[in-house]
């Protein structure tokens, strides 16, 4: 078994939804299995349920842990007989929603937690277990008891009923009993019960430990055989079924039980390497290999987590800093040192000048020492300038490149890594990226103030040597006190940095859901939302400010008692004035310089937070990268920069969030066929279209365009040959004509000369005709160059599709249009005439439409019916329709009945808004639109 860590490592979770991830990442640290914590996070909100134990389980013996999720009492759990932790345990938060913490060690009254929610706290036996969540399971009787016997629990037992004063004979004697061949799991319950019970009987003083406690339990169980209710349920770890249960109860199940306990998933270590089994016979090895056959394989986003590695921040800034080559950042060293040598000379010259000042009788003589003097100052004046301008342009250079590399990056990251993280917490990473041009100028105090020491130091010694061991071990002992606090306080600053993104996606969502928010009355819960983050962020903020403050007062007290040391010893000897004066005041900028010293790098955490909250996303994957071992090294294929093209998926299936979306997906698209996709909402249809977008992976088959597989960089080529039409696709606050050719210059090759922009160009008049948008243009201020506002609040709903549609039509070299509800918010009959006018504009091209409106897939020569993740249906929709048994058929039917049923009663009062007016009209009875 390999030992954790004395102290839980800190993993504070990003969102509410984090916690399972952000427990494991804890776990796995501990035992030096490092996986950073934001890939796997990613992994566990797409391709695993980060929110079940059971998937943690699997996850954590995936990854290298010898893990397992039991129920055990909820007494046993801090026990140390019980061998339960480190432990990921379920907790029950005020508001009763459940909560995954990590337990890790147990210190006299004192349990270390890792909350995912708050970071790393000391809590009180008792209070902790008031947040235990107990969790209630019927279970065999037979397996119950197969476990109960086992060291597992007996060792638990024999230690409650020794801590109750029973003597070895009583213990021995009753727990053979209950452990008897054919007595079943009642005894062994009964003692366990009766044990719990007189604990607390104890604890309150109502009885006395030993023969009292032993004829106690004697009388108990004697009662109880006959009637429980003499323990109180909640003593019970094992009970019966009650009646009603046991009437529901299979008897094929055999007897069951009523187990009551704490949800545990503990770790005992690392997984060693399977022993060689040499000399096992041919069928053993068989067996294996067939049992390894039938091992699930591990997702490949927990294969890219496992393989990745924690950014290096010291390498990575490095990096950048060492693009304007070492000969700068050398001289700036020298620079510092060299200033560092002139304030200590400062003094010395002044002591130098009170005893030669009276030996100076000439004025040329004090002239001229005035004159070194000056020019000595000016000398560190200019230095001093020429490092503070040096250390600004290294610090903006810095933000600079980190700027780049950022903007660079991001259109580079899959929509998996955008799916798994906040999009405020994005944004509040690279608005804090400004604090990072003062890490240069951190480095070089640092190095001046460490340099000053050491000199001060040395001027010490000079004075006095044997104040040198005194003055030299108070500076060592003030950089170890301010280098020592430095994990203490990292991880504080980290906590307080988190709660602070956490804050700010409160912030952003409330900002972006103002109107839903008051028009539901959400105000409270969005308010009671924030107050909560806001306590976390202030407690956060508080740890810090209390941990920096103890690291001042420390380094204050040890700088104190090294001045007094010097001294006291200098004075006992015999001096001259002026070293006396000088000694004392080398022995007093000790401890200035060691708390100088202490709070320079007590800002390298919350530099050192800001930094790797930044590098996490450039070391994330490249999406091109993702997928691509599955492809051969020297295949070439690519997919065809035009004509419309062919889709094949081959034994498809989806996983998000351990979820699966999409199964068996065996299908064949041929180049330029238009086919339309139905089924309820929630089976499927976005997702398989999403796969051809890459916002999902398959987890197991394969997608084929145009015979080339999917994955790596051909994901980016297909993306070019798409037109996408989506009511999610956004609308920038642009002017309306830069809105239409939004993506056409990126998606056209540099070596056409701007080719595909200028046709676009030339075809955004007939464009607008086709997508019915001639009129909206001509009653905009500005015409095409009018601001649409953000995210298109200047226009209306189907306007705003309608200008997604234009935008989709101007793509070029289009092989594979993706239709999503594309028209939604517009008439039927609208809808109708513009569905027929955008098939006839890409009539050359692959065409996938998703769809509710069965009327409209009549038209199509295909339909797909996707039902829980299937297609259970395949073929021409006339021929479906005709199939009165068939999905199809059945919601054609369930529509039709609608409009012929509900739209079409005369008792709805048909009112049209026309040009900002209301208008009432009468009903007729050939009505039907919607």
């Amino acid at each position: 078994m390999s030992a954790p860590t004395f102290l839980a490592p800190e993993v504070v979770q990003s969102s509410a939804m984090d916690c399972g991830p952000a427990a494991l990442s804890c776990l796995l640290e501990g035992f030096e299995r490092r996986v950073p914590y934001g890939r796997l996070r990613e992994a566990c909100q797409t391709d695993v349920d980060g929110t079940s134990i059971d998937t943690l389980e699997d996850v954590a013996v995936a990854l290298g842990l010898d893990a397992e999720q039991v129920v055990i009492p909820a007494d046993h759990l801090l026990r140390p007989e019980a061998d339960a932790l480190p432990a990921i345990v379920v907790v029950a938060l005020p508001s009763g929603v459940t909560h995954f913490v990590v337990v890790w060690r147990v210190l006299g009254p004192w349990v270390q937690v890792m909350d995912p929610g708050s970071g790393r706290v000391w809590k009180r036996r008792d209070t902790f277990m008031r947040e235990l969540y107990g969790h209630t399971m019927a279970v065999p009787a037979e397996a119950w008891h197969e476990w109960a016997a086992s060291e597992d629990f007996t060792q638990v037992l024999r230690a409650q009923l020794r801590g109750l004063g029973c003597s070895a004979a009583f213990i021995h004697r009753h727990l053979g009993a209950a452990l008897e061949d054919g007595q079943g799991w009642q005894p062994l319950a009964r003692l366990d019960a009766a044990a719990r019970m007189l604990d607390d009987l104890v604890e309150i003083g109502a009885l006395r430990r030993g023969r009292e406690v032993e004829g106690s339990i004697e009388g108990l169980l004697e009662r109880v055989q006959t009637d429980a209710s003499w323990i109180p349920p909640r003593c019970w770890c094992a009970r019966a079924l009650p009646p009603e249960a046991l009437a529901e109860a299979d008897p094929e199940d055999g007897e069951q039980v009523l187990l009551t306990g704490a949800v545990v998933l503990r770790v005992r270590g690392l997984r060693g390497p399977a022993p060689a089994q040499a000399e096992a016979d041919e069928e053993a090895d068989e067996e294996a290999d067939e049992e390894a056959d039938e091992a699930p394989p591990l997702p490949p986003s927990l294969v890219d987590a496992e393989a990745s590695e924690d950014p290096r921040l010291g390498r990575e800034l490095l990096t950048m800093l060492r693009a304007d080559g070492w000969l700068r950042p050398g001289l700036l060293v020298a620079a510092s040192f060299a200033a560092s040598v002139g304030m200590l000379l400062e003094a010395a010259i002044l002591r130098g000048m009170v005893e030669i000042g009276a030996q100076l009788g000439l004025v040329r003589e004090r002239l001229v020492a005035w004159i070194a003097l000056v020019a000595f100052a000016f000398v560190l004046l200019v230095l001093e300038g020429a490092i503070a301008g040096e250390v600004r342009g290294m610090g903006r250079r810095l933000e600079a490149r980190l700027r780049v590399a950022f903007l660079t990056k991001v259109p580079r990251l899959g929509a998996r890594f955008f799916q798994s993280r906040l999009s405020s917490d994005m944004a509040e990473r690279i608005h804090a990226m400004h604090g990072l041009r003062r890490l240069p100028s951190l480095g070089g105090q640092v190095v001046r103030t460490g340099a000053s020491l050491v000199l001060t130091v040395a001027g010490v010694a000079w004075l006095d040597l044997g104040g040198a061991l005194l003055a030299g071990g108070g500076a060592a002992l003030l950089c170890l006190t301010a280098v020592g606090a430095l994990p203490v306080l990292r991880e504080r600053d980290l906590r307080f940095r988190t709660h602070g993104g956490a804050l700010s996606r409160v912030y952003l969502d409330a900002l972006l859901g103002l109107w839903p928010i008051r028009a539901h009355g959400a105000t409270r819960a969005v308010r009671r939302e924030h107050e909560q983050l806001l306590v976390e962020w202030m407690r956060a903020g508080l740890d810090l400010v209390r941990a920096s403050t103890t690291v001042d007062v420390l380094q204050g007290l040890v700088g104190a008692a090294v001045v007094i040391a010097v001294i006291a010893r200098h004075s006992l000897g015999a001096g001259e004035v002026g070293a006396m004066l000088l000694l004392v005041y080398w022995s007093m900028q000790l401890p200035a310089l060691g708390q100088q010293l202490g709070s320079q790098l007590r800002q390298y955490p919350a530099h050192r937070s800001r930094a790797l909250r930044l590098l996490e996303p450039l070391g994330a994957p490249d999406e091109e990268q993702l997928g691509q071992g599955a492809r051969d090294a020297g295949e070439a294929e690519s997919i065809p920069s035009s004509g419309a093209l062919g889709l094949r998926f081959d034994r498809v299936a989806v996983v998000a969030g351990g979820h699966v979306l999409l199964r068996g997906i065996n299908l064949d698209i041929a180049p330029g066929e238009h086919v339309a996709i139905v089924g309820a909402s929630g089976a499927g249809k976005s997702t398989f279209v999403s796969l051809l977008l890459g916002w999902h992976r398959p987890a197991h088959g394969r997608v084929l365009v145009s015979g080339v597989a999917l994955d790596g960089p051909q994901r980016a080529a297909l993306r070019r040959r798409i037109a996408w039409v989506d009511p999610a696709v956004a609308l920038w606050s642009d002017p309306l004509v830069d809105n239409l050719l939004y993506g056409v210059t990126s998606s056209a090759d540099a070596a056409d000369g701007g080719a595909h922009f200028d046709a676009a160009l030339d075809a955004v008049g007939p464009t607008l005709a086709d997508a019915e948008l001639v009129d909206l243009v001509a009653n905009l201020p500005e015409g095409l160059q009018t601001p649409l506002g953000e995210g298109g609040a200047r226009l209306s709903g189907g306007e705003g599709q309608r200008v997604r549609l234009a935008r989709g039509l101007l793509r070029p070299e289009v092989g594979l249009v993706i239709l999503d509800e594309p028209l939604r918010g517009l008439d039927r009959g609208r809808r109708a005439a513009l569905l027929r006018r955008m098939r006839c504009r890409w009539s050359g091209s692959t065409l996938l439409c998703v769809t509710h409106d069965l009327e409209e897939t009549l038209e199509f020569p295909r339909v797909l019916v996707i039902d829980e993740g299937r297609i259970v249906e395949d073929g021409d929709p006339r021929e479906l329709a005709a199939r009165t048994e068939g999905a199809y058929a059945s919601m054609l039917a369930g529509e039709r009945q609608v409009h012929a049923k509900l739209w079409r009663r005369p008792q709805w009062r048909r009112v049209q808004l026309r040009d900002g007016q209301l208008l009432e009209r009468a009903f007729t009875p050939t009505e039907g639109e919607a």
